[in-house]
Order: C-alpha cells, then sequence, then structure tokens
C-alpha cells in the first residue's frame, strides 16, 4: 500500500504542476496592453522606428527575434532599462518564449 500511495502522490503533483503551468500561459490577449502602453508609441504602424511594427499579434511573432533581445537586454523600451524586469516585461518575454 505504501507504494500505491506514493504512486497517487507523484501523479497529484505532477497534475498539480500541469494545472498550475497551464494557468499561468500568457496569450497575445495578456500582452496587447502592455504593447500598446510600452511600444506602440514608436512601433505602430504609422511610426514603425526601425521598421519595426508591433501592433498585431501577427507582426510582433515575425519580430518576436528582435523584441525579445531588445527587452531581455534592457534596450527597449527606450529609457526603461528595468521594464525587462518587471511584471509586464517578464509576461511580454515569456509569452515571446513561448510561442514558435
Amino acid at each position: 500500500m505504501p507504494g500505491l500511495r506514493l504512486f497517487a502522490l507523484s501523479a497529484y503533483l505532477l497534475t498539480l504542476s500541469a494545472t498550475s503551468q497551464a494557468a499561468e500561459a500568457v496569450t497575445y490577449k495578456d500582452v496587447a496592453p502592455i504593447l500598446t502602453d510600452a511600444c506602440n508609441s514608436c512601433h505602430a504602424s504609422d511610426v514603425a522606428y526601425g521598421n519595426v511594427v508591433l501592433d498585431s499579434e501577427d507582426l510582433l511573432l515575425k519580430n518576436k527575434d528582435a523584441v525579445l533581445e531588445a527587452v531581455s537586454s534592457g534596450s527597449m523600451p527606450l529609457g526603461q532599462p528595468e521594464f525587462k524586469d518587471s511584471p509586464e516585461g517578464q509576461k511580454l518575454l515569456n509569452y515571446l518564449k513561448a510561442n514558435p
């Protein structure tokens, strides 16, 4: 019986872990307001500094590598190196890392 209890506990913990990770999944809907606040004043289609446009999910994912590098390094948003460590910055980075 102790083996069965250990198996049941292990199965429960794996289920709990999977549920927790699924609950923490970041969607584009979660990051869209972050892009509006932190990125689109320079990277919307009507501005497009550096020819980088981030005002749709397709465009964000098209520019994913550049955005990931810029935010991770602290160079973007311009003048806000602490953004990468903020909850919003972490959410954006997690979204980019989780999407192809």
